[in-house]
């Protein structure tokens, strides 16, 4: 298996300057780099930078994934933009980790399961949506950070803290849905936690609207005078963003849960033993589906199992290999009834009787032996026969139907 690792940085606001794209290129001669993001992936080789310092310094969100199970999602917010205990609150020890540099507050998730199977993966299309949520968690959106904490917890073991559950996780949107899948979240703990909060997501969690006009009064002249000359001779997209973030100090954060707040709360072992009674009512109705739809099956076959019989023959009289694969099929299928209905002596009498009504049909007898249809000396069959047998036992499972399309 190659090695193959991937890096995808993005810029969630304010896009990078003129020389900041020029210090991201120099990063890598890998490296493909736009306003807002960079990715850089390699087959047998590494990134020669930290990529924490890298996020800490120019970027807003890290995705990396690594073909052998390793994964990391972190942001950077400004300290200003988020409350910073609501962060902490989803910390751990190892695999997650909240932290503050100067201005900044960045949250850090690692994990490294068994999911790594060798192959390359789109992390481009993953990063872009992981970018809209890194704006969820600023619009006060809690679920981005609490399924990053499930995963955690997975990796990390039990924690005895009672971690309060979002309101919102029995409708996630797309992006939520690409994390989940991203870094396979159990779906089981996702439900009992929804069922346990089953809350409609807030209003302000999709859409946050925010008018910074009516914030500029809290500037003062010299701050308002540096803006507006900086719009005359800079970029104006990154002097609205800088702009942005001068006001967000003066913004009210959105409303968000907290340990006191009546949200319900669960111990991750709580949800885990919720979850393992889940998974096991959705195995007695999978079960149970499983077990009506057979039965359906087999009522279907019983009632046409003359017109298949009759259907079998016709289709052998055409002397084709096509049409002797198409009769095999019927004939497994009826086999497959008389076990069911406990009549398999009556079954091998008839296909045995229809057999011999074709001595000349050379090619027919392998076939149906292949399938188990007929008896046969295993002494006298060589690779080539047990090759045909397991083709067919693989190309027909246990649980395999019978199409009816005949």
């Amino acid at each position: 298996m190659s090695e193959y690792q991937a890096y995808y940085f993005a810029r969630a606001e304010r896009p990078l300057s003129g020389s900041e794209l020029e210090a991201v290129e120099a990063l890598s001669s890998h490296i493909t780099v736009n306003a807002h993001s960079a990715f850089v992936d390699y087959h047998y080789g590494d990134f020669k930078h930290n990529p924490q310092q890298v996020l800490e310094e120019r970027f807003d969100v890290l995705v990396y994934y690594a073909n052998w199970g390793a994964q990391i999602v972190a942001f950077r917010f400004d300290q200003a933009a988020v409350d910073l205990e609501r962060l902490q609150r989803y910390g751990l020890d190892e695999s997650l980790t909240v932290y503050t540099t100067d201005k900044d507050v960045i949250f850090w998730a690692e994990f490294n399961d068994d999911y790594g199977n060798g192959e390359d993966y789109d992390l481009e299309y993953e990063g872009d949506a992981i970018v809209k949520l890194y704006r969820a968690v600023i619009q006060g959106d809690d679920r981005p950070l609490f399924l990053l904490w499930l995963a955690a917890m997975c990796d990390n073991g039990y924690d005895e803290d009672r971690m309060p559950i979002p309101a919102g996780l029995q409708d996630l949107n797309s992006e939520l849905k690409d994390l989940v899948d991203f870094i396979h979240i159990d779906q089981a703990q996702i439900a009992v936690a929804a069922q346990q909060n089953n809350a409609p997501a807030a209003k302000h969690v999709s859409a946050r609207k925010i008018n910074y006009a009516q914030y500029l009064d809290q500037l003062s002249q010299d701050q308002k005078t540096h803006y507006l000359k900086q719009l005359l001779t800079g970029d104006p997209h990154i002097v609205r963003a800088d702009l942005i973030k001068e006001l967000h100090p003066h913004i009210p954060k959105p409303k968000t849960a907290s340990k006191t707040d009546s949200e319900p709360a669960l111990t991750f072992l709580e949800l885990e033993n919720l979850a393992e009674k889940w998974r096991e009512l959705k195995r007695q109705e999978h079960e149970a589906q499983r077990v009506a739809e057979r039965r359906a099956y087999f009522e279907r076959l019983e009632a046409e199992v003359q017109k298949l019989w009759q259907k079998a023959r016709k289709l052998i009289e055409l002397k084709q290999p096509k049409t002797y694969e198409q009769a095999t099929e019927i004939l497994y299928a009826l086999k497959c009834l008389a076990i069911e209905k406990n009549d398999l002596a009556a079954y091998t009498t008839r296909v045995e009787k229809l057999t011999t009504a074709y001595p000349r049909l050379s090619s027919l007898r392998p076939r149906l032996e292949a399938a188990g249809l007929l008896t046969f000396d295993e002494s006298e069959k060589g690779v080539r026969f047990g090759n045909s047998q397991s083709s067919w036992q693989e190309a027909h499972p246990a649980d395999w139907l019978f199409n009816f399309n005949y």
